[in-house]
């Protein structure tokens, strides 16, 4: 099915109505989806000699080209104080850690302490410390040194506690994965409910978390919307996607929700448990119907208006039984 077809939150064949019946794990991102994705520059902390202004130049010459939303928010802070951009001669985005550029011959590195680590640049305690405690951190090395430490604050999603509480009521499990750090990670988890967090995931960790759960018997759903939950959304046994995630998130979900409501995961389960009950209803009623239709007329007790009067009536006990699915 093309994406145009799923970006009206279809699902992928009829067998996605059964596994959606089956669910009794949840696995949800966080940011974007369980938050709002948009998050703020609070502070930022100029270290090594460097300005306030000169970090936030380097950050967001790196960020400008992403459409991530921290770099997002890092480019518009930027505008905010009216920083004159400086171009990059070279970008790479490393998945889940950060982005590489370089400018007049040096490096410049924006992510999280990982990305430092892996590139020969050392992150201390007392640096980490310097960040505001509950908030994402956004590290700038230029040079192979830290310069600066960008604190970015999102705010979680009004209808977040509610979706997984109603989830919750469902008897299904519900987990969040993250790129984040644990603290924020932990605080968003406690806000809404969640059962288990884990955080610092790069992409192909939620991937092999994802086939942990499914290599288990577990029956798992994935809730994402950016390009980094992709292949978590095609290793689930059913990829949701929300309806403003990227191009290749929808691409990847087998049901696109048409908003970021996340309470329409609830209804989407509910009503795949209501619609697949009511055709098993349907179908095991057919076949015993049919099946006494048959003895009848072997004991010779079936005469033809006998017969489309059972036939008829039956028909239309089973369009009310669907019918009720309309409600």
């Amino acid at each position: 099915m093309g994406k145009a077809a799923k970006k009206g939150g279809i699902v992928k064949g009829g067998a996605y109505i059964e596994e959606l019946t089956r669910i009794d794990t949840i696995v949800i991102d966080k940011t974007g989806t369980l938050t709002l994705g948009k998050p703020e520059v609070i502070k930022v902390e100029n270290l090594d000699g460097h300005s306030e202004g000169h970090v936030l130049t380097l950050a967001a010459a790196a960020e400008k080209h992403s459409n991530h939303p921290i770099a997002q928010a890092i480019v518009l802070k930027a505008d905010e104080m009216q920083i004159a951009p400086i171009i990059h001669s070279t970008y790479k985005v490393v998945p889940g850690m950060g982005i590489i550029s370089e400018h007049d011959g040096q490096r410049i590195l924006v992510g999280n302490p990982r990305l430092m680590t892996d590139n020969g640049i050392e992150v201390s305690e007392n640096i980490l410390s310097q960040s505001v405690r509950g908030t994402t951190t956004v590290l700038v090395a230029h040079d192979h040194r830290i310069c600066g430490i960008i604190s970015l604050a999102d705010k979680v999603r009004e209808e977040s506690k509610k979706a997984i509480m109603d989830v919750k009521r469902m008897g299904i499990r519900t987990i969040m994965l993250t790129g984040d750090n644990e603290v924020v990670s932990k605080m968003v988890a406690d806000d809404v409910g969640v059962d288990e967090v884990y955080a610092q995931l790069l992409p192909q960790d939620k991937v092999t978390r994802i086939e942990e759960l499914v290599a288990k018997g577990r029956h798992v759903a994935m809730v994402g919307d950016g390009i980094n939950d992709a292949p978590a959304l095609a290793r689930a046994n059913v990829g949701i996607g929300m309806g403003a995630g990227t191009d290749v998130a929808i691409e990847e979900a087998d049901v696109v929700l048409m908003t970021n409501d996340l309470e329409k995961i609830a209804n989407v389960i509910r009503m795949s448990r209501q619609g697949y009950r009511a055709i098993m209803e349907n179908f095991y009623g057919t076949i015993g119907i049919d099946g006494i239709g048959v003895i009848l007329a072997f004991m010779g007790l079936l005469n033809p208006l006998l017969a489309a009067t059972i036939h008829t009536a039956s028909e239309l006990i089973f369009i009310v039984n669907s019918a009720r699915l309309m409600r």
